[in-house]
């Protein structure tokens, strides 16, 4: 547990310099990748390179419409994926939704999973400080209960009419009311 802790403080900390070092207004979407990132060149959007490694990525995700290998035409449509993706990730970009809280959190996670967690592993803690850890934060694996609704549907019977239904429904609705606040 104290590697954690310690690893997430360095990472913390990294992530502080960083930010510290660039400007108050991000200009670019993301530094350039580097030609082992990319591979081979295949398109270019705006001077950002989708590359070879992208699209065997992307291809694998596809499935081959004769079972066996892409078409001339699927790849072609890979590539076209591609673009588009890369033309609204630069379009998101510059109406700075990068700022938005809920992109801010997949972006935190991203960061962490690939910085953290994939370096922890269940095996580098024994059951009694998972078990110490999981007891002394128990409000964190909590999730509060939550109830939605949008209507309440009563059906009119023989025994009971419209005016009936609607109270039935009221009395539903005002039962439920009571249940949310407590």
């Amino acid at each position: 547990m104290r590697g954690f802790h310690l690893g997430l403080l360095v990472l913390l900390m990294g992530c502080q310099n960083q930010v510290e070092e660039k400007p108050a207004e991000v200009k670019q979407a993301a530094d350039p990748k580097s030609a082992e990132e990319v591979g081979e060149i295949l398109a270019t959007v705006n001077g950002s390179a989708i590359g070879a490694k992208d699209f065997q990525r992307a291809a694998a995700r596809k499935v081959p419409t004769d079972g066996k290998a892409l078409s001339i035409k699927e790849k072609n449509e890979v590539i076209d994926r591609l673009v588009k993706e890369e033309l609204l990730y630069q379009e998101a970009f510059a109406r700075k939704l990068y700022r938005d809280p809920k992109v801010k959190k997949v972006m935190v996670n991203a960061l962490l999973r690939e910085d953290v967690y994939s370096q922890i592993r269940n095996k580098d803690f024994n059951d009694q400080e998972l078990e110490s850890y999981f007891n002394a934060h128990k409000e964190e694996f909590t999730i509060p209960e939550k109830v939605q609704f949008s209507r309440i549907l009563i059906k009119v019977k023989k025994d009971r009419d419209d005016a009936a239904s609607k109270s039935e429904a009221e009395r539903v609705y005002s039962e439920l009311k009571k249940k949310m606040t407590r």
